[in-house]
């Protein structure tokens, strides 16, 4: 039984889940994206038999790209970024402690992978929240380590509060450092008008070649 997402019909065909939409088109189109994600434009006049009828024919195109697509996917999830560098993510239950070795990041499952990285964070954060805590009169009250999806870092100026991006730790040393230090720039100014770019340039003269990191990856 088909049910409608935000305009779109549900439908069910075999074992796969596949986003139905009409529009004003002459043929039927069946489009896979790389997240596996299904979605079928169906033209106004096409009745339920003919939908039927395409995807029986593309039936076997459609198992095969899915495969691929799922070995593409599971390939892609294996390889991560750490420190700007990419590694291949092994998981082993027999690996005690977490390590860096010959290209790889080696780990006894998921859960311990992450542990690493928040040990990681925490080390790598604290070293340069310290190096430039004393650049500025106000002393950081809290800081929070956690995944953000819309920002690398954030301040709330009245509290002292910092909060930084667990993700961050895919990006370089110093493009973390940037981060940190354009936060803690924060807790003397409020805004983004002149006076915190200035101040930020006068610390960190190079933070805008740092800064481009975040925008080639």
């Amino acid at each position: 039984m088909a049910r409608k997402i935000f305009g779109l019909e549900e439908l069910r065909y075999k074992n796969f889940s596949i986003l139905k939409e009409y529009k004003k088109v002459k043929y039927l189109r069946l489009k896979i994206d790389k997240n596996l994600n299904l979605k079928l434009t169906v033209p106004f006049t096409c009745l339920d038999d003919d939908v039927k009828l395409f995807l029986d024919k593309h039936y076997k195109w459609l198992c095969e790209k899915y495969e691929l697509l799922s070995k593409a996917k599971e390939q892609d999830t294996s390889r991560v970024f750490f420190l700007g560098k990419a590694y291949k993510l092994c998981f082993d239950e027999n690996i005690s402690k977490s390590k860096v070795h010959k290209g790889m990041i080696l780990s006894k499952n998921q859960q311990e992978y992450e542990l690493f990285l928040r040990k990681s964070a925490e080390k790598i954060f604290g070293f340069y929240i310290k190096k430039w805590q004393d650049k500025f009169p106000r002393q950081i009250k809290k800081v929070k380590i956690k995944k953000m999806k819309t920002r690398w870092g954030s301040c709330n100026h009245s509290k002292a509060y910092i909060n930084l991006n667990l993700n961050l730790l895919s990006k370089s040393l110093k493009a973390i450092e940037y981060v940190i230090l354009h936060e803690l720039n924060h807790l003397k100014f409020p805004h983004h008008q002149r006076e915190f770019y200035e101040n930020l340039q006068k610390l960190m003269p190079d933070f805008r070649q740092r800064e481009l990191e975040f925008k080639l990856r």
